[in-house]
C-alpha cells in the first residue's frame, strides 16, 4: 500500500470490490478510533491517480482560518 504526506494529511489509496482505488484522508493527530474521511468519493484507475487526484482535491480546499490555541476562559 502507498501512503504519502501531503499538506498535513495522510493520504493512501485502497482496492474496492469494483477494481478501482479509492483514495483515503486523515489529518493527524489522530486516536485509534479515528476513520478516513470517506465523504468525498476520489476514485482512480491504481494507487498513483486516486493520490494524485486526492493531492488536487486537497489544493482546492481553503485551509482554515481560526486560531490554533483558543483562551480556554477569557470571558
Amino acid at each position: 500500500m502507498m501512503k504519502v504526506e501531503y499538506k498535513g494529511y495522510r493520504i493512501w489509496a485502497i482496492l474496492q470490490t469494483n477494481g478501482k482505488y479509492r483514495a483515503c484522508l486523515i489529518k493527524p493527530p489522530v486516536t485509534f478510533d479515528t476513520k478516513a474521511d470517506n465523504s468525498r468519493l476520489i476514485e482512480g484507475d491504481n494507487q498513483a491517480e486516486a493520490i494524485a487526484k486526492a493531492k488536487i482535491f486537497l489544493d482546492g480546499v481553503p485551509e482554515p482560518n481560526w486560531p490554533m490555541q483558543r483562551a480556554a476562559t477569557n470571558f
